[in-house]
């Protein structure tokens, strides 16, 4: 060593040279002039790098700038994710971000912020517009606006039919309502709601007025008809009922007649001739036995009561009539007020006839305004009862009101004019009269002409005439007559009124020679 303590190779003793470095290059601390120790790190424990044995620099990094806890700077794992589990995209390894949606904005229900999936549905099964995969909305219709069973909101097919099987108005497919009646309100039998068809007939094929199409009830009688039987003594006797020769067959007779009074005659050579009246009802068979000389009148009590009308229950029904008091043959309107429009309504009458019928009974429908008005008039003098049937629906209701017919005496004028043609046996002749009503009594007039040569024999009985006279009214009335006898013959005209049930009032009677065009020789 030299007086400075270095031998010749520049150490001291201890191994350090003159920099305090030994052979190594490391000073007594053991780091080299650079400042790192033989395991490579400076005294802070980095090495040339700049990581620790650890492997992380002094910013607490690895080489691949992930720190201890394994995030880099920006606070990411080398799989790319936060602490929170959330990449630089912000979505976690299950592709959502932290409201819980994926990129496409699906949570994991696989629904979007607003509740809709993929598909466009929501939980609830149904899209934006509001409907479901079927196509239905919340309340259960689609577009056309009819539910799964085909109804709308209405509740109505699209044939226009609810669940019941019924249109808005009421009827089903066959056109009928739930009482069973169409439109017109006829049943599938044809049938009403008072149990008679469009013609007026019920199911056993009578009217109201209790007559068949024929004309007869079930007893076998014509409206307004009775029966006049009985015998004749002696069987070759001559009968007249009314003017009008009746055929005997034996000693035995039987004729229809307009129910009221009659004249009966019966007459032979050598007898007293027998002149009478009898009443025949409606419905009834009065018997008469004649035997000349002796007169013997039976009458047959009446068989039955016509029938008892039921009493009407509800609705709210007027039945007003713009005459309390009217003469025979005056139409009165009768006016019915009803709180519905299209109600069904039926007029009866005891007697008389309605307005462009031949019958006490008329039926029809109220107008939009619930009204409906028929005239009435009648040629029996009493207090009249008119009784109202009203129904719509389950609710029928009835009303009845008087009417006071009083009487006047009809006054209709006649002249029977001269005979066109000559008077030879089978001749075929016209007796034309002229007639005119001038009374105030509006009504149906029968007209009967017979033929009396001199002192009654021959007697013609031509066949009655009937027809309607209103006041002040002018009419021709025709008689046929078949020549069967010549004679001198005088006209006898006998004007009758034509009661309610077909009885008859004598008005007044002319007679006039007949004249003829020509007169048969002598």
């Amino acid at each position: 060593y030299d007086k400075d303590g270095y031998n010749k190779a520049g150490y001291d003793k201890d191994g350090y040279n003159k920099s305090g470095y030994d052979k190594d290059g490391y000073n007594k601390s053991g780091y080299d002039k650079d400042g790192y120790n033989k395991a490579g790190y400076d005294e802070d424990g980095y090495n040339k790098s700049g990581y620790d044995k650890d492997g992380y620099n002094k910013l607490g990094y690895d080489k691949d700038g992930y720190n201890k806890a394994g995030y880099d700077k920006d606070g990411y794992n080398k799989s790319g994710y936060d602490k929170d589990g959330y990449n630089k995209a912000g979505y976690d390894k299950d592709g959502y971000n932290k409201a819980g949606y994926d990129k496409d904005g699906y949570n994991k229900a696989g629904y979007d912020k607003d509740g809709y999936n993929k598909s466009g549905y929501d939980k609830g099964g149904y899209n934006k517009a509001g409907f479901n995969q079927a196509g239905y909305d919340r309340n259960g219709y689609n577009l056309a606006g009819y539910d799964k069973d085909g109804y709308n909101k209405l509740g109505y097919d699209k044939d226009g039919y609810n669940k019941a099987g019924y249109d808005k108005d009421g009827y089903n497919k066959a056109g009928y309502d739930k009482d069973g009646y169409n439109k017109a309100g006829y049943d599938k039998d044809g049938y009403n709601k008072f149990g008679y068809d469009k013609d007026g007939y019920n199911k056993a094929g009578y009217n109201k007025d209790g007559f068949n199409k024929a004309g007869f009830n079930k007893d076998g009688y014509r409206k307004g008809e009775g029966k006049l039987s009985g015998t004749v003594e002696p069987a070759s006797s001559q009968l007249f009922i009314d003017g009008v020769a009746v055929e005997l067959k034996g000693n035995k007779y039987e004729a229809a007649l307009a129910a009221g009074e009659h004249a009966v005659k019966v007459s032979k050579d050598m007898f007293d001739t027998y002149n009478g009246k009898v009443t025949v009802k409606f419905g009834e068979t009065a018997v008469l036995d004649i035997k000349l000389n002796q007169s013997k009148l039976i009458a047959k009590p009446p068989n039955s009561d016509p029938g008892v009308i039921k009493p009407l229950t509800k609705p709210s029904l007027a039945l007003t009539s713009s005459l309390t008091q009217a003469l025979i043959g005056q139409l009165v309107t009768l006016t019915v007020q009803t709180p519905d429009p299209d109600t069904e309504v039926e007029l009866v009458a005891d007697k008389g006839q309605f307005e462009g019928t031949d019958k006490s009974i008329i039926t029809g429908r109220t107008d939009a305004k619930g009204k409906y008005e028929a005239k009435w008039a009648s040629q029996t003098p009493a207090l009249h009862k008119i009784k109202l049937k009203a129904g719509k629906g389950n609710v029928v209701g009835g009303k009845e009101l008087d009417v006071e017919v009083k009487y006047i005496t009809p006054e209709v004028d006649a002249i029977i004019k001269n005979v066109k043609g000559g008077l030879t046996m089978g001749a075929n002749l016209t007796v034309d009269v002229q007639v005119r009503n001038n009374g105030k009594v509006r009504g149906r007039y029968r007209f009967e002409l017979e033929l009396r040569g001199v002192s009654n024999f021959p007697l013609v009985v031509l066949k009655p005439v009937e027809l309607e006279l209103s006041a002040g009214q002018s009419k021709p009335v025709k008689f046929d007559w078949r020549v069967t006898a010549l004679a001198e013959y005088t006209a006898k005209l006998v004007v009758y009124l034509v009661g309610d049930l077909g009885e008859l009032q004598r008005v007044s009677t002319y007679e006039a020679k007949l004249k003829y065009t020509a007169l048969p020789k002598k």
